[in-house]
């Protein structure tokens, strides 16, 4: 690995390099009479530029703590008095935490906008294959396999017209909390999201979507998150990809529906044809008879 493309080694790498930039900087000012307001400046501009110490640094050892004493060792080298030293030092913590507090800030952004970016590239590839399903086993196969996929946790598929009854799982073989079967209930029994993170059931081990598995036949997609805490990206995520395969789900069965009503129309249209020939046909022999008498 690139240390200069780590962060952690970057600290590190300027942790090394602040005693030996600020104590040359020493040295040629004092031997040039020179006042150490420059080594002042000079601790200031890296000490903003350095990256900040990892989260879980202890502060003795982090980089604010590095430079005001490497700064104050070498400001009483340049014989600076007590009150100099100690108004730098202030500015040195200070501009330390501002600085530190405005790459967290800037870092948490970038990892937000990549998140997003990779959201959005995950939402329209399940679009894609949405697009591409042609019936409703097809579609709910494809989301538990993508959402299994893409969050790395079981998906479980219930069907609750009768009783909670699995179908499928993304892996197979996914074992069941049995007993927890609370947030299933109401997901479809209210059809709306329950279970972790919603304020129905938020005890559950699972977070409930329910779906429509055909006529008159209810379902529920469970992910299994365990007793863990959730993650609140994961699950705004994962509400995301429901909706769009919802969204799938409705428009597959209106597509059933209107293929069945066209099915039926045509069957309605030979069975009058049929009638119509069959009664063609009988009408010429009974005329002919009633004629005859």
């Amino acid at each position: 690995m690139d240390i200069f493309n780590h962060k952690h080694h970057k600290a590190l790498l300027m942790r090394i390099l602040v005693p030996l930039i600020l104590a040359p900087l020493s040295l040629m000012l004092k031997f040039i009479g020179a006042t150490h307001g420059v080594l002042s400046a000079a601790a200031v501009l890296l000490l903003i530029a350095t990256p900040p110490s990892p989260p879980r640094t202890t502060p003795l050892f982090s980089n604010s703590t590095l430079f005001v004493i490497c700064y104050a060792l070498c400001a009483a080298y340049l014989s600076a008095s007590a009150a100099e030293i100690l108004s730098v030092c202030a500015v040195l913590i200070a501009a330390g935490y501002i600085s530190a507090k405005i790459r967290m800030q800037m870092e948490s952004e970038h990892r937000k906008n990549i998140s997003s970016a990779e959201h959005t590239a995950r939402l329209n590839e399940l679009n894609a294959l949405l697009l591409a399903a042609h019936s409703t086993d097809e579609i709910l196969d494809l989301v538990l396999g993508f959402m299994h996929r893409v969050s790395g946790r079981s998906i479980i598929l219930f069907e609750t017209s009768r009783s909670i009854r699995r179908i499928s799982a993304a892996p197979q073989g996914v074992i069941i909390y049995s007993l927890d079967t609370a947030a299933i209930t109401q997901a479809a029994n209210t059809q709306r999201i329950c279970g972790k993170g919603s304020a129905v059931c938020p005890g559950s081990v699972y977070r409930c979507y329910p779906v429509p598995l055909g006529k008159d036949i209810g379902g529920v997609i469970a992910i299994v998150f365990g007793t863990e805490e959730c993650d609140a990206d994961m699950i705004a995520f994962m509400d995301q990809l429901m909706q769009r395969a919802s969204i799938a789900l409705d428009r597959q069965r209106l597509i059933d529906t209107r293929q069945q009503i066209s099915i039926e129309k045509q069957l309605e249209h030979m069975r009058s044809n049929f009638l119509r020939a069959i009664s063609h046909d009988l009408r010429s022999p009974l005329a002919a008879i009633a004629a005859a008498c």
